[in-house]
């Protein structure tokens, strides 16, 4: 769970796991992320992506350069367009994502 308030305004790096369990991300947790200006760097590997989740991280797209989505099974080409705003990203981390097809340039 993460904490609230302005404590966490500040946080630059964030990993999000539970050990044992799969973490679900919804749309109030992803927002909560979203809500922290100065995040350049987010681990969400092996995380369950609910619906929506990618779309509510948009505030973070000017600011986020490294995203780490790897073993995130659940995570399908449909999920890949709210990356698209992500235009700051130097490391987009996607290993292990069976469901998302790779594209190449033609």
């Amino acid at each position: 769970m993460l904490a609230s308030g302005t404590e966490l305004t500040g946080l630059r790096a964030g990993e999000v796991c539970r050990q044992g369990e799969t973490l679900v991300l919804r749309q109030a947790g992803a927002r909560a992320l979203a809500a922290l200006p100065r995040l350049h760097r987010l681990n969400l590997s092996a995380a369950t992506l609910a619906p929506g989740a990618l779309d509510a991280l948009a505030p973070l797209a000017p600011s986020l350069r490294r995203l780490r989505l790897r073993g995130c099974t659940t995570l399908d080409d449909a999920h890949m367009a709210p990356l698209a705003a992500f235009t700051a990203l130097s490391s987009l981390d996607l290993r292990g994502c069976e469901r998302v097809r790779p594209t190449y340039p033609r």
